[in-house]
């Protein structure tokens, strides 16, 4: 179900995919043909009783395709097969140049033909086998790009004409799976194929405020070394995990975690990761799809507290998965509080090769209620002195691990317990998150007293933990001016340089992992009044949609601060 090979046997079945593709926009009389793909080549052309007119091998060889990568010393080689069929037509169709030897052999008569046919010789074919080779085959050098925009122009007069591009990906994977199937086409399952594929697109369109908002999909894009860098050091602060972080490879593969997540989706369709925060279920989440799912089938999900919310959600996952007919992954990173995913999950469990991947916190899993109709298979992340003597060892291959450090040592001042996030942080910066994060408010408390750092720009480090502590964000603009900040935009900087805080794409700021953000809270919050005042202060400047998180955190965490607050006018 989940092969790890589906990902590479995806991609370089692109240019096969497009070829045949071009074949179906360019062929004369192409209604009275059949295509079987994956057959007896890349590309069988059938007559209507089944005759094979004609035979095709794609091959990405770059420049230089010689014969050798013909492999025509095998029993079965392609030259060997294509001999059983000597009234059909033979191609080969590179995406690159063909070497110069083969390029002059087919030409003409000479030296570089009779060359070839030595070869031949050598691997036992007969005269008048090489010369049926040399008759029958047709090499064709053609350009991906030409190829390319012939298959869109064909896709911009029909039914997908209005996103080109997304459609020929859909239907590139209907061919995968026709080739898997060694399945015939005719030129009316391509036009149906068309049809779906272009309602499906205007649905989507429909449902715009869903994907790329809610549902977007999980893309492998190129990190250069100057953006691993950066991202291997904001990870190793203790920065919530993204995507990104696994792309630039500066996680550490959990293998035999990865394996068990991938052996409890060939069980059951929805797998629930659940741990205490800081246990790595995010990274573990996004390096499993990145490792096991190919790129098309991955889609991460973010569930707002509309309780409608879910259902549109599901609708509009249904209606791609209805098109494209492939594995769909869904990943869904629960929100501290948020209860609305499991509506997502009964309405998505029981569709066929829908698979649902969850990460929830302890205490919010422990507090979900699942229907007895959705199949959970559940791993409970838990950090013992066990992994983290792997994780030490393994930090160690990366050159992670502080040379003056052993795992004996760093385990004793680690406690003997806690989150994975802060030995991580411990092993890598030689000093526990704690007494960092209490090293910068101590040293930012005393630029305050000097006036070399502003209050309200203290103020602002103290509202934002605050709010992040609790499940929220504050909105930058709003903030900045309730504080009267002179100049925000370089405040912010300074204290994102030092991993305090961070602003996210839509203008809101929050802290960097739930982990932190508690841990500056107690340094900057000193008693309860000052507690009080911050998060009154922060209420108005909550984005609506997460001021009901803020609340109900503060209620289940904090319950001499109940009665003040239901009491503020």
């Amino acid at each position: 179900m989940t092969d790890f090979g589906h990902k590479y046997a995806l991609k370089g079945f692109r240019l096969q995919t497009l070829f045949i593709l071009y074949k179906f926009c360019t062929t004369k009389n192409v209604e009275q043909l059949i295509f079987h793909p994956e057959n007896v080549e890349d590309l069988a052309v059938l007559s209507s009783d089944n005759s094979i007119l004609e035979l095709y091998q794609v091959k990405d060889y770059g420049d230089g395709l010689t014969l050798s990568d013909f492999k025509p010393k095998k029993e079965n080689s392609f030259f060997r097969r294509i001999l059983k069929y000597p009234q059909a037509k033979k191609s080969i169709i590179s995406f690159g140049q063909f070497g110069p030897e083969m390029n002059s052999a087919w030409a003409s008569e000479g030296k570089d033909r009779d060359s070839i046919a030595g070869k031949f010789k050598d691997f036992e074919f007969r005269e008048d086998e090489i010369e049926s080779i040399f008759s029958s085959v047709t090499l064709i050098p053609v350009e991906e790009v030409e190829i390319f925009e012939k298959v869109r122009s064909f896709l911009l007069d029909s039914p997908v004409g209005g996103d080109p591009e997304n459609a020929f990906d859909l239907l590139s994977f209907w061919l995968y799976k026709a080739s898997e199937d060694s399945k015939q086409l005719k030129y009316s399952n391509l036009i149906d194929k068309l049809n779906s594929v272009g309602a499906y697109l205007a649905e989507r369109a429909t449902y715009k405020l869903e994907w790329f908002t809610s549902i977007n999909p999980i893309e492998d894009v190129p990190v250069d070394e100057e953006e691993t860098l950066s991202l291997a050091d904001e990870f190793y602060q203790g920065v919530g995990a993204r995507y990104e972080h696994i792309l630039a490879g500066v996680d550490v593969v959990r293998g035999e975690k990865l394996e068990e997540i991938d052996n409890l989706f060939n069980e059951t369709n929805v797998v629930v990761v659940h741990g205490a925060s800081g246990q790595g279920k995010t990274t573990l989440a996004y390096r499993y799809l990145h490792s096991y799912i190919p790129e098309k089938w991955r889609f991460r999900i973010d569930v707002t507290d509309d309780p409608q919310h879910p259902l549109r959600i599901a609708r509009a996952i249904s209606g791609h998965h209805k098109v494209v007919d492939s594995p769909v992954y869904i990943y869904i990173d629960v929100e501290p509080e948020n209860v609305h995913w499991t509506t997502l999950l009964k309405s998505l469990s029981s569709e066929r090769n829908i698979f649902v991947l969850v990460t929830i916190r302890e205490e919010d899993w422990k507090r979900s209620y699942i229907s007895e109709s959705v199949r959970i298979k559940e791993i409970e992340l838990e950090f013992d002195d066990n992994e983290a003597s792997w994780l030490f060892s393994e930090l160690e291959t990366k050159q992670k691990a502080h040379s003056v450090l052993n795992f004996d040592e760093a385990w004793q001042r680690f406690g003997n317990q806690g989150p994975l996030l802060e030995f991580v942080y411990l092993v890598t910066q030689n000093e526990s998150l704690q007494e960092r994060l209490t090293n910068q408010v101590n040293r930012l408390k005393d630029e305050v007293r000097r006036k070399e750092l502003a209050e309200n720009e203290f103020t602002l480090l103290r509202m934002v933990s605050v709010a992040s502590a609790y499940g929220s964000s504050l909105d930058t603009q709003r903030t900045s001016e309730y504080l009267a900040l002179s100049v925000p935009e370089r405040t912010i900087e300074l204290f994102e340089k030092e991993y305090l805080l961070q602003q996210d794409e839509s203008g809101n700021l929050g802290g960097l992992h739930e982990i932190r953000s508690n841990i500056l809270v107690d340094l900057l919050t000193d008693n309860l009044n000052v507690w009080r005042n911050i998060a009154e202060n922060c209420l108005p400047l909550i984005n609506e949609n997460q001021l009901e998180i803020f609340l109900l955190h503060t209620f289940s965490r904090r319950e001499a601060d109940i009665d003040y607050f239901v009491n503020l006018s």
